[in-house]
């Protein structure tokens, strides 16, 4: 939280909110006395018509939509290209079109899975924004950390400069505390999973923990599909094809047990709903290992079918595997794609297919 010289909180969130506010006619002003924010009209004067004191109120700037422009930029090269390629070609091409710019990004970003992550994406500028800004202030904004009473870390770092020793001990106690435990204290399936896929292929011995967390994991939620989401990665980086087949079919019936019949639509959007989709993918690919090119094909238009946006590029697969090409050809294909930033021969082969075979129907912003 952020604090005046005199030990008053500052209204971090009204400041966030005047900086955001495109609205033109609206100006906010800081009370640097009272760390309050408040909202005028556009000539100056506070609700009783008084022009406000210069000296006590500090005008917030407004955030330009150019700045808002280079905070899109950086998602659609940081974040969209990594899942989406073609989604971020899209993206780009409404930003930096003859009638683009924000808006035209916005728009098309709106159809997308990652416009429910813009809003975290934003409050990281608008923090450092509103930090910029608090450097032309004629006082010192001070910022002081909340911390839990029950972390050992937070509360050496509330007493003081401690040497690097006592934050490993430290860090260790907060370790065996956390590490697979839920606020309610009890072992949490979700943060095994996640624990055990940071320190997966660190080395032997991290794979081996990996492993152990997810059979934690598993004898908490027999049903849970990460977990044995969790067990193909890890027998993939040990290298034991059967162990992978297996843990792969296991994920896809507990995926199939956990809906009677498919759903019309499964978002990526929708953290809960990626397991399923992995598993789905996982037992296609293992379908057309195995020569089952039929099965395989019903899968991956299955996961076309409820997921459009196709956040895992099973359009590509799909058109590799109706043309013939293996799934080491299109990886490869990919590889060069991501080389070059160009993906336009995976493009041309799904455009070639999609006529033939009709798998795909494409999302708006594509």
């Amino acid at each position: 939280m952020f604090l005046l010289p005199n030990g008053l909180k500052i209204d971090e969130e009204g400041l966030i909110s005047g900086l955001n506010d495109s609205v033109v006619s609206h100006k906010y002003y800081f009370d640097i006395l009272m760390g309050q924010v408040g909202r005028v009209n556009s000539k100056g004067k506070n609700l009783r018509g008084k022009q406000i004191d210069g000296k006590r109120y500090f005008e917030l700037p407004k955030i330009s939509k150019s700045a808002k422009e280079v905070w899109a930029k950086e998602l659609i090269w940081n974040m969209v290209w990594r899942e989406n390629p073609l989604l971020a070609d899209a993206l780009n091409k409404a930003l930096n079109g003859k009638d683009g710019g924000f808006d035209a990004f916005y728009k098309v970003l709106k159809q997308s899975d990652f416009i429910y992550g813009w809003p975290d994406w934003e409050s990281h500028y608008l923090y450092e924004e509103l930090i910029s800004w608090f450097d032309t202030l004629p006082m010192e904004i001070k910022e002081e950390f909340e911390f839990d009473d029950d972390c050992s870390l937070c509360q050496l770092m509330k007493k003081g400069e401690h040497s690097i020793a006592d934050f490993k001990m430290a860090a260790g106690k907060m370790s065996n505390k956390m590490i697979g435990f839920s606020n309610n204290g009890k072992q949490d399936k979700h943060l095994l999973y996640y624990e055990a896929m940071d320190i997966l292929g660190s080395d032997r011995k991290g794979t081996k923990k990996a492993l152990e967390l997810l059979l934690e994991a598993l004898n908490l939620d027999p049903d849970f599909v990460q977990t044995y989401i969790g067990f193909v990665y890890v027998y993939e980086v040990l290298d034991k094809d059967e162990e992978v087949r297996e843990y792969v079919r296991q994920a896809f019936e507990k995926t199939q047990k956990k809906f009677s019949k498919w759903p019309k639509s499964m978002s990526w959007g929708d953290l809960d709903n990626r397991a399923y989709m992995r598993a789905i993918q996982f037992m296609a690919e293992d379908l057309e290992d195995t020569g089952d090119k039929d099965g395989a094909v019903e899968l991956y238009r299955l996961l076309l079918k409820m997921n459009p946006n196709d956040n895992q590029g099973v359009r590509y697969v799909l058109a590799g595997l109706y043309a013939g090409l293996t799934g080491k050809e299109v990886n490869k294909m990919f590889d060069e794609g991501n080389k070059k930033q160009d993906w336009g021969k995976l493009e041309k082969l799904v455009e070639v297919q999609n006529k033939k075979h009709l798998f795909w129907k494409k999302p708006k912003w594509a």
